[in-house]
């Protein structure tokens, strides 16, 4: 729980810095030289923080993680290109136990998202950044007995949790080589129909490249 908690004291300020007037976009030179400094692979730990029943039967704050994922970084076209772990998201998944069960053991998926680094108010020592994967992340999904499904996972730009609204940004020291950032996995379409909510999920990454 202490963890979640300084999760959430974390993003709530760097929040509060997006309306800071000392936040403002960056000139394309500055961009560039931004993206330079964080380019390349980084390798870190993904958590996922979703709710869960309790033994009580009401909605408690839960997380699960993965180790070792990658993230990669090309600054000339501002992308960033992400293992992600799938089974993340299984936990969120309700009444349909054959799509839960393959998310747990797929493989992880590539995710493409934009970057689009932004000014704070410590430049010196911390990058800003918007992490947006606006096309989401298709695939298909195999079942245990080889059924088969176009599979969708779209993201939100942001969402409120106990009263702290998460957005999709991060944050890179270029001294530490330090790089972490949120998204939020908003919802799963199969085959372009059926649609499942991903009830107030919320994903950190936490690496170094």
């Amino acid at each position: 729980m202490a963890t979640t908690m300084a999760f959430f004291s974390m993003t709530s300020c760097l929040n509060d810095n997006d309306d800071n007037e000392s936040t403002t976009s960056l000139s394309p030179e500055e961009t560039a030289l931004y993206l330079r400094q964080m380019s390349g692979t980084a390798q870190g730990k993904t958590i996922m923080f979703y709710y869960a029943k309790s033994q009580q039967g009401l909605d408690s704050l839960a997380k699960d993680s993965v180790m070792n994922t990658s993230i990669s970084i090309t600054a000339a076209d501002s992308t960033a290109r992400m293992n992600f772990p799938m089974k993340l998201i299984a936990h969120n998944i309700e009444n349909n136990e054959k799509l839960k069960a393959a998310l747990e053991e797929m493989d992880d998926q590539t995710l493409t998202a934009r970057l689009l680094p932004y000014r704070t108010d410590q430049n010196d020592r911390l990058l800003g950044f918007y992490f947006l994967p606006q096309d989401g992340l298709s695939t298909e999904v195999v079942y245990a007995d080889g059924e088969k499904h176009k599979l969708k996972l779209s993201f939100s730009s942001n969402t409120i949790v106990d009263g702290y609204t998460f957005t999709c940004i991060g944050g890179y020291m270029p001294s530490t080589r330090a790089l972490s950032f949120y998204a939020m996995p908003y919802y799963l379409t199969l085959d372009e129909k059926s649609t499942i909510t991903l009830k107030n999920s919320i994903m950190l990454f936490d690496g170094k490249n």
